[in-house]
């Protein structure tokens, strides 16, 4: 038949071997789940890394291998290169304009001189017409021998009239080319304009953009890089946790400890003398004393580790929680939208990529501009050369003043009745060679200014015709630079759309391990229940020994038994031999401290 104590300690040991038991599952599964979940951590840290690389890590190009950034840089500082070129090219294609537009500029001031010298001959016709008609009166006057002279002077009057008549042609021309030649003026001003501006200014604004999106690839590497390194910080409660799990080894030594006390636990024989049965409860009662001592460090030991996983783990998940949001955020922010730290990288990339279309469209003006300019002198040459035409028509004229000059001469010679006439001979001898000398004048300034003009027009031409196949290929080397930027954008964008911390198998064993916590805290109430009914078994002893301490006189009774020493001899963890020993009342050899491990 089994007794109460025999009874209540085959239940203890039941619970025992139980916390034992599972305590040791427990523990082995957290030895087995934790190595997993470091592993799974340090593979979701090396795909974040390569994630990070996909940007600032390797990336093979078609020469060379260079991260990604590093590709970004150079396709940046290759473009900023090529602009800085072909702008100091463009400058001095510029300033090679700038001196033809000056030349041609000092040129058509000179159309001034040519306006003068046809209002001469102009005048000088007025004049002529002006003595015809004083010679005429008097040719008149004189009858029958002045009749001839009268013939010379109407010829004189009427070369007179075409002559002024012809100036104003000329004139109203002249007036013609001087217009073109204002608006031809002000279209090279405006493409002066325009090209200071397009290489001076607008290439520092161009730099600068680049500029801003390469800081900007690199502040995104920058945050992708922090936000890596705050998961790191998981690796540090993780590995404290793996560090507790070797406790369940003390764990199990001593409750084997208790296993050891309580197979002495046995009922009080009612035979025997009294001091034969204090000694049996007094052994009685300091067995659960002895076990408590255990137990209490058992349950420490279970309440610490407890402390520990569920601290570590709660400091994990905050850093994985912290470094998750980070990442939310910036995949959801980083490219997309600007934010308080500044503009996006998207956006940072379609400023640039706005200032490269501009700087295209604006060379595709530029050509327009040269070519516009290359069709309006063409038409200008025409009007130069038709103006040259105009003056030839007065060789006509000046042909037949010098005719008349010379009839006039021999009448006024022949007929003594005229010769009240020389001095107006003479007067329109100086006219006619006043007037084919302004005419020559205005001739030879004419061809000189129309060979100078055409010489500025040629060598613009020139320079225009030179100057496109160039802009071409700057403008293909530009949409080339773009594209790989492009490329380059497209890259990152990918990386930070698939940048994960932890993957999926770490996120489940995580989980696996949070659930062993509820039942490291079932065992640990399962030890406490083992002390409460321990206790209960030394209060019935005491309450045992308490009438035949009485009956005796004595408040206390010292446990002579030997049993006690075998058992704690059998202890393998120094500590609780010592605790023993003082609850024995005798000393124990020095033995193997807390904490450390023995082989028995």
């Amino acid at each position: 038949m089994t007794t109460p104590h025999v009874e209540l300690r085959e239940r203890l040991l039941g619970s025992l071997t139980h916390v034992v038991n599972r305590s040791e599952e427990i523990f082995l599964d957290i030895g087995r789940t934790f190595p997993r979940l470091m592993g799974e951590m340090r593979r979701s840290l090396d795909n974040s890394a390569s994630l990070v690389a996909g940007i600032s890590g390797e990336a093979q190009t078609s020469s060379r291998t260079a991260s990604r950034t590093e590709l970004v840089e150079d396709i940046i500082a290759d473009t900023q290169n090529d602009i800085a070129i072909a702008g100091d090219r463009f400058q001095k294609m510029h300033a090679a304009d700038t001196e033809l537009f000056r030349e041609l500029d000092a040129n058509i001031e000179k159309l001034t001189h040519l306006e003068a010298r046809i209002e001469a001959i102009r005048e000088d016709s007025i004049e002529m017409e002006l003595v015809s008609l004083n010679a005429m009166t008097v040719a008149l006057k004189s009858g029958t021998a002045g009749r001839a002279f009268s013939h010379i002077t109407d010829e004189l009057k009427h070369i007179s009239m075409l002559t002024i008549q012809r100036t104003e042609e000329v004139t109203k021309h002249g007036e013609g080319l001087l217009e073109t030649f204002t608006t031809f003026r002000t279209t090279l001003g405006e493409a002066g304009s325009f090209h200071e501006e397009l290489f001076g200014e607008f290439r520092e604004r161009l730099n600068a953009s680049f500029k801003r999106f390469s800081e900007g690839v690199t502040n995104t590497v920058s945050a992708l890089s922090s936000i890596r390194s705050r998961s790191e910080e998981v690796k540090a409660p993780l590995a404290l946790i793996m560090q507790e799990v070797q406790v369940q080894d003390l764990i199990k030594q001593s409750i084997d400890h208790v296993v050891i006390s309580l197979n002495e636990l046995e009922d009080i024989s009612d035979t025997g003398t009294e001091d034969q049965k204090l000694d049996e409860l007094a052994f009685l009662r300091a067995i659960p004393d002895l076990c408590d001592g255990v137990l209490e460090d058992v349950q420490q030991k279970l309440t610490h580790s407890i402390s520990v996983f569920r601290e570590n783990i709660e400091q994990a998940e905050h850093s994985m929680d912290a470094a998750e949001q980070k990442r939310k955020q910036f995949v959801s922010h980083g490219l997309d939208h600007d934010s308080e730290e500044g503009q996006s990288l998207q956006g940072l990339f379609d400023e640039s990529s706005r200032m490269v279309e501009k700087l295209i469209g604006d060379l595709d003006r530029s050509l327009e501009l040269k070519e516009n300019i290359n069709k309006r002198s063409i038409n200008l040459l025409e009007e130069l050369h038709q103006l040259e035409e105009s003056f030839h028509t007065f060789d006509v004229v000046v042909s037949r003043f010098r005719s008349v000059d010379i009839a006039s001469r021999i009448e006024v010679a022949k007929q003594v009745v005229l010769q009240q006439m020389s001095s107006t001979v003479d007067e329109m001898t100086k006219l006619t060679q006043k007037i084919e000398q302004d005419v020559d004048d205005s001739l030879s300034f004419t061809k000189q200014f129309i060979k100078q003009t055409n010489s500025i027009i040629r060598r613009f031409q020139e320079l225009s015709t030179a100057e496109e196949p160039f802009v071409r290929s700057f403008q293909s080397d530009i949409r080339d630079s773009y594209q790989r930027l492009n490329d380059a954008k497209t890259h990152i964008e990918s990386s930070i759309s698939g940048f994960s911390l932890f993957t999926e198998s770490f996120f489940d064993e995580f989980q696996a391990a949070v659930g062993q916590l509820g039942e490291l805290e079932d065992l640990a109430e399962e030890v406490s229940s083992v002390r409460i009914q321990l206790r209960e078994v030394r209060e019935k002893a005491t309450a045992q020994m308490a009438p035949i301490l009485e009956s005796r006189g004595l408040s206390e009774w010292k446990l002579e038994d030997q049993r006690l020493r075998t058992i704690i001899d059998r202890f393998t963890i120094f500590t609780h031999k010592k605790v023993a020993g003082e609850l024995g009342g005798f000393d124990v050899e020095v033995g193997t401290d807390s904490g450390e491990f023995t082989l028995f």
